[in-house]
């Protein structure tokens, strides 16, 4: 084993293809540098590009080890104009396809009000407006998944601006929903014509305290 110096109980360098044997157990209080409670822990990414008519994590995307999660998207472009930015949930070992429920809410700059909503639809929206196809229109945002393993008929907060259709730039906030009793297991999301030319969507658990 090469180790070139110890201080402080921090070893400098330590060539790990040296080490046989087994570890000895450990005490996990002693442990120091962990994540601390509220700290964003990566989990899973996917990525559209202009051959994706819809992408979906590797599920099942929650578990128990964090009791709360969040989704980040960006740079979503469609690849045709004039598009919904669309999401389903995987429930009871089959995407959901009834039953959706949202409702969203936001202005533009120059005070345009834009709503959205449904008590049923066979797909949810994730944002009210809808969306350009332009480079510089990519569309942000942030899902807020509140308790996924605890609790079916979720009710999830988004949050997101983007540049619609037509008009000026706009921020948005929404609640979805599936009135469906099964807890979800995965997210699917696509637009509601052609492909998804880019997007990024990112899947961090919420370290409890």
């Amino acid at each position: 084993m090469s180790m070139t110096k110890v201080t402080s109980g921090i070893i400098d360098t330590l060539d790990a293809s040296k080490l046989t044997g087994v570890m000895p157990a450990m005490d996990g209080s002693a442990l120091t540098n962990l994540p601390a409670g509220g700290t964003w822990v990566p989990l899973q990414e996917v990525i559209a590009d202009n051959t994706s008519t819809s992408v979906s994590f590797t599920g099942p995307m929650f578990s128990s080890t964090y009791t709360n999660y969040v989704i980040v998207f960006n740079r979503v472009l469609p690849a045709n104009q004039n598009v919904e930015l669309l999401y389903e949930f995987y429930q009871n070992s089959a995407w959901t396809s009834a039953s959706y429920r949202y409702s969203h809410w936001g202005y533009t700059v120059n005070g345009v009000e834009k709503t959205g909503y449904s008590t049923s639809n066979t797909k949810g929206r994730l944002i009210s407006g809808t969306l350009a196809s332009d480079a510089y229109a990519g569309i942000g945002g942030i899902i807020r998944c509140w308790c996924p393993t605890a609790v079916g008929y979720p009710s999830w907060r988004v949050e997101s601006s983007l540049l619609p259709n037509s008009g000026y730039p706009m921020q948005s906030t929404g609640v979805i929903q599936a009135w469906n009793s099964g807890l979800v297991t995965n997210m699917r999301f696509s637009v509601s014509s052609g492909n998804m030319a880019s997007g990024e969507f990112r899947l961090y658990g919420i370290k409890d305290s």
